[in-house]
This record gives structure tokens, sequence and C-alpha cells, in this order.
């Protein structure tokens, strides 16, 4: 496989020479922007760097490639690219590529499976809530009103429960003391609940007595 890398100002300005230079079956690989020319950066002209092949790579030579051009390796002129010939590579660059292989193979192996129940604790479920309500709480007192969710005012709650705690318990007396006559003696205040006690019954009249 023949590898060349062109330079221009577009792609659109390139593929006539790309087709010129690897045939019409060629295919771009990679294309990048840099700076030629210029004093330490300044000043230079910016280029389109194209790298293109005469056929499509198979799988391997393109995972040789993309490791090449992340590095920023650039294929300057024109190059043959024989990944299965191994006497026309580098012994340095082989080694280390069958190392690389080789330590990514041993760590997918090792890696162990994400279990997310092993991290959940119910107690963070109370912890978050509490947070959430103090939360809530300093944003009433700060004048926030405009919230998106309601803001619960703790003393009215337990007065309403209190209340209605009440309501069952007097429903539940009545129902065991079915006599009319045995009222609650105080009115319960919302939020306090007063001991049933009957009303005193008028004493009977006198009788006359027997003549």
């Amino acid at each position: 496989m023949r590898i060349k890398t062109f330079q221009g100002r577009t792609l659109e300005d390139l593929l006539p020479e790309i087709r010129e230079s690897l045939g019409a079956g060629a295919v771009v690989l990679g294309q990048r922007q840099k700076v030629t020319g210029g004093i330490g950066g300044f000043f230079g002209t910016k280029v389109l760097e194209v790298t293109a092949a005469d056929r499509m790579p198979d799988d391997q030579q393109l995972i040789e490639l993309e490791d090449s051009l992340m590095n920023g390796s650039s294929h300057a002129g024109e190059r043959d690219s024989r990944p299965d010939d191994a006497a026309d590579r580098d012994p340095a660059e082989a080694a280390l590529a069958a190392r690389f292989r080789s330590a990514m193979a041993g760590a997918a192996a090792k890696s162990p499976s994400l279990d997310v129940t092993d991290e959940w604790d119910p107690a963070q479920d109370a912890e978050l809530a509490s947070e959430y309500g103090r939360v809530l709480e300093h944003a009433a007192a700060a004048g926030f009103t405009e919230l998106d969710v309601p803001v619960v005012d703790p003393m009215a709650q337990a007065q309403s429960l209190a209340a209605r705690a009440h309501q069952h318990v007097a429903a539940a007396t009545q129902r065991v003391d079915p006599d009319p006559a045995a009222s609650l003696a105080v009115p319960a205040q919302p939020g306090t609940y007063a001991m049933p006690t009957p009303v005193p019954r008028p004493a009977p009249a006198p009788q006359p007595a027997p003549t």
C-alpha cells in the first residue's frame, strides 16, 4: 500500500493531485491544519495536510495508521506501507506495538465488572432528604418564594397531624361509649387533645312520701 502526504489550501484543490499521484482508487486517510514558514510560529501560512493511500487499508493497517496520526507523525513524501512484511518494519516500533497490544489485552482481561449495587447505601437517601429539607428552609427564610417544589412548614404539618389524630381518638371514644350525654367538656384546640369527661347529670326529683 502506497501512502503519500499532500499540502494545499483546501481538500478540493488537492483531490486532482491525489488522484494523479495515487490513482483513481485513492482514499483520504486523514487531514489536519498546520502552519508553514514564518518565525517562531508567527507570520506563517496555514495549509491543509492530507494523508492519502492508493487503496483502502485493512483493519490492522487502519489501527497502525490511526496511532501514527494521533502521535502527530507526518508521512513526508511518498512511502510504501507493508505491515504484513516484518522485515520492512522498524524492529523497535514493532516490539513497542506488540508490547502495547499485550498490555491492553491484559488490562481488559483483569478489569472487574462494575456493580453499582455494591456502592448503594440506603442511609444516604435519608441524609440527602434531610439536607434537601434544610436547603428549602434556608431558601424560604432568605425570601425565595418562587421555587420549583412546595416548601413544607414543619409546624403547620405537625399541627395538622395532631388535629387528625385528635379526630380519630374522639371518633373511637364515641364508638366505645355511645351515650349521647357524654361529650368533650372542653373544646379541643387544633393540635391538642382533651380527655373526654362525662357531663354531670341532673339529680332526680324528690319523690313524695307515701301516705
